[in-house]
């Protein structure tokens, strides 16, 4: 029986977006040839490894069989990294320092991509720093980073851009709360959402309050369901049980925020690996 590596690794980006042009993008190979590797898979092995349904929302889903061979070829590809990282420690080694937000972090598409990029480069080692955009930019400059994927404001050079959304006034359906003085859950005073909201609420003349100090995103949710206060977030990264205040309340429009990828002046051919892998996914990195 003969299965090809490439068309193995090619399997398992098939079976983690369920996207055969995901698939692609991941193994930097077109669609068809995701096709085709597939179905010399199925013809060796003899079975068929996704189910595919056609229609408006076509769907790919992974069959028993696909499912075995999975865990089987994780265990082989393990086996070949470890079996190269014992006798050819130096080929494509280094390392790749990447500062990413904890709303970024907490999405299961970023760990599907580099989880992919360690597939493609076994030898280099990701370390990841989750903190907030404005202290992980500072520490970028200050080489202490090699890849920085933030938020900022928008700004006239947006060649690194991967997307641009609007920023939302959060609150829980279910929340009573006052809307003078306005309570706000927020970030610390680093945060720059944190600042351009205030700023913001004190031009339009908004009496407000912060009732909770947050860390992270996962404490601003808590936060916000709890019904201690309204919150500010890019709008792709609002989960479904939350909603914009109610025009009524007249706040103020915050503008856009961009995620965007940037780049360190000391950045290694790791990290330009790296980048560049993540930069071919683009917006599927993100909620």
């Amino acid at each position: 029986m003969n299965l090809p590596l490439t068309s193995l690794v090619t399997f398992l980006h098939l079976t983690e977006t369920l996207s055969f042009a995901r698939a692609a993008e991941r193994a930097e190979v077109s669609p068809s040839t995701v096709s085709n590797q597939i179905a010399s898979l199925e013809q060796e092995i003899g079975e068929s490894l996704f189910a595919r349904t056609r229609g408006p929302k076509p769907t790919v889903t992974l069959t028993p069989a696909g499912e075995e061979l999975a865990r089987l070829a994780r265990d082989v590809l393990a086996a070949h990294t470890a079996v190269n990282d014992h006798f050819r420690p130096s080929v494509s080694a280094g390392i790749a320092r990447l500062a990413v937000t904890d709303d970024i972090a907490a999405s299961p598409r970023l760990g599907d991509a580099l989880r992919g990029f360690r597939l493609r480069n076994p030898h280099v080692k990701v370390e990841i720093t989750v903190g907030q955009s404005g202290p992980l930019y500072r520490r970028l400059r200050g080489g202490q980073f090699d890849l920085a994927l933030i938020k900022r404001m928008p700004q006239d050079d947006c060649l690194d851009v991967l997307r641009s959304e609007e920023i939302s006034w959060v609150m829980h359906p279910a929340a009573r709360l006052e809307q003078r003085p306005l309570p706000l859950v927020a970030y610390p005073r680093s945060s720059f959402l944190r600042n351009h909201s205030i700023a913001a609420l004190d031009d339009r003349g908004i009496a407000w309050r912060i009732t909770n100090v947050v860390r992270g995103v996962n404490g601003q949710l808590a936060a916000i369901r709890s019904g201690l206060g309204i919150g500010v977030m890019a709008s792709g990264m609002m989960p479904s049980d939350l909603e914009p205040t109610p025009s009524s309340w007249n706040l103020p429009s915050l503008g856009r925020v961009d995620t965007v990828l940037i780049r360190g002046s000391k950045a290694t051919e790791a990290a330009s690996r790296l980048e560049a892998g993540l930069r071919l996914i683009g917006r599927d990195l993100l909620p």
